[in-house]
């Protein structure tokens, strides 16, 4: 809480109001997702990548901008690809409320699947249980997540965690 001074008069400024409800898990996704596409600006990437006839399983482009795309592409997607595995009940719920995000998100998973050369094995196993999970890929009936059961044991065993009384702090520490 600050103390404003002004002239004669003292007056003191309120604290915001603290909201008690703690982001969901799937806010905290939601919210993850929704920045990763404004922040990568994805479908102006994948429209650049797109417009140059630019295919995944083709070597890097000598084009600077465009080699600049392609990796922003395929670190992000491995990048939401790792939390659509582990937290995917979640990121299936995000999905469905939010096909436009799916449909960028399938691209850009069949994109980097493509690719010979620019990802490893651990990459390629990351994409396909994501796939997988998302129904972009079909799954066969013998088919586990290997981290089933990882969502359960972090957001229901762990202390509850907001995100605004984390910025709160962090600003405090700041000034």
């Amino acid at each position: 809480m600050a103390v404003i001074v002004s002239g004669d008069e003292e007056t003191t400024e309120q604290p915001d109001q603290k909201s008690d409800a703690a982001d969901s898990p799937q806010d905290v996704v939601e919210k993850s997702i929704q920045a990763w596409i404004v922040v990568s600006n994805f479908k102006e990437l994948q429209n650049a990548v797109t417009n140059a006839s630019y295919t995944s399983d083709m070597p890097l482009p000598e084009d600077k901008n465009l080699t600049g795309a392609v990796s922003v592409i395929y670190e992000n997607t491995l990048f939401l690809s790792e939390i659509a595995a582990r937290i995917f009940k979640v990121v299936r719920e995000v999905m469905k409320e939010h096909p436009e995000f799916f449909d960028t998100l399938k691209w850009a998973i069949q994109f980097c699947q493509k690719s010979e050369s620019l990802i490893d094995e651990s990459d390629r196993n990351i994409l396909d249980i994501a796939a997988k999970e998302l129904n972009v890929l079909p799954a066969d009936s013998s088919y586990r997540n290997p981290f089933d059961g990882w969502q359960e044991k972090i957001f229901d065993e762990q202390p509850k965690y907001r995100y605004k009384d984390f910025k709160e702090e962090q600003q405090r520490k700041d000034e």
